[in-house]
């Protein structure tokens, strides 16, 4: 299966040829470039949109490989389990349960997965921490994933409030509201890299999950360079 990391690469790059556009325009000597600030904006708009596409991306892969591996209900993680018992018995049809019958226990599941992703997916307009922690507990039953979220140099505390104010940025940007601070091709840098950083740690978390319920890998192990 391929790794998110690989979706997220191809996104990346948009980003990375927006700010060779800046450098192509505006040049590399230190100094603040007038009328380019629409590219580091644009750069904003991209890093939160490849973010939210690699959280879905990995949601979607985890699942997926869960259910490919799986010989039998009993294969599906406890978490799993227990969150389709209730979206069954929460379901409109009356014989939503005989679905469950012989492998259609199978399509429960992605019927699950998919009624799932649409309820939390409405939110990803805002992918904050709390939005990712919710989706991955529900989904794949991982607790507070954004308590992993530290490396040297990097607290917990600080990533969770680092993307937090991000996505805010992103959010008075597309709706053309007031920035607290000026974009700049640093701050977009700075953020890509950081993004780079959290999908690796994210990625690779959700990895070691899996196989500890499953007892396979869904995926390679993620680098960004090498941080891993």
């Amino acid at each position: 299966m391929p790794n998110p990391i690989t979706n997220l690469t191809e996104s990346m790059r948009d980003v990375k040829r927006l700010m060779q556009i800046h450098s192509d325009v505006g040049g590399t000597t230190q100094g603040r470039r007038y009328g380019l600030d629409v590219l580091n904006r644009s750069g904003v708009v991209f890093l939160a949109a490849a973010w939210e596409a690699f959280v879905e991306d990995v949601a979607l892969q985890a699942i997926n490989h869960i259910l490919s591996v799986a010989k039998n209900p009993k294969a599906i993680p406890l978490s799993i389990r227990k969150g389709v018992a209730r979206y069954v018995q929460d379901s409109k049809h009356d014989l939503k349960a005989w679905d469950l019958a012989g492998e259609g226990w199978k399509e429960v599941v992605r019927e699950y997965k998919d009624d799932l992703l649409r309820q939390d997916i409405a939110t990803f307009n805002t992918p904050k921490p709390h939005n990712v922690d919710n989706l991955f507990k529900k989904l794949l039953g991982v607790e507070q994933i954004s308590a992993l979220w530290c490396w040297q140099g990097m607290s917990k505390t600080s990533a969770s409030a680092k993307l937090r104010k991000f996505i805010e940025t992103r959010g008075a940007i597309a709706h053309r509201g007031e920035l607290l601070q000026s974009i700049t091709k640093d701050y977009v840098e700075d953020h890509r890299k950081f993004i780079n950083r959290l999908c690796v740690k994210t990625s690779n978390v959700i990895r070691d999950h899996i196989k500890t319920q499953v007892g396979s890998y869904p995926w390679r192990c993620a680098t960004y360079g090498s941080f891993r």
